[in-house]
């Protein structure tokens, strides 16, 4: 089956996000992880990042927030992060 350039790339970036996390999380440079996806994304990666550091990933918001307003991303965020 022929795969949509669009979704190849997604596959990609999100086995490029899994390792960007996974090296950040052997050189101990974050304690915990906030991932913000649309749900097909999330997919992905849960699909590539290995459980431990899946494990330090507190928050997971599966929505699609590119559309949305600076101070309504920041309403939703309150409750995971400091801004």
């Amino acid at each position: 089956p022929q795969t949509i350039p669009k979704d190849h790339e997604a596959k990609v970036f999100a086995q490029e996000l899994a390792q960007e996390l996974y090296a950040g999380r052997t050189k101990n440079a974050y304690g915990r992880a906030i991932v913000i996806a649309p749900p097909s994304f999330m997919g992905m990666l849960n699909g590539v990042i290995d459980n431990t550091t899946r494990q330090l990933i507190t928050d997971r918001f599966e929505k699609d927030y590119t559309k949305s307003p600076e101070p309504q991303l920041r309403e939703r965020l309150a409750s995971c992060m400091f801004l």
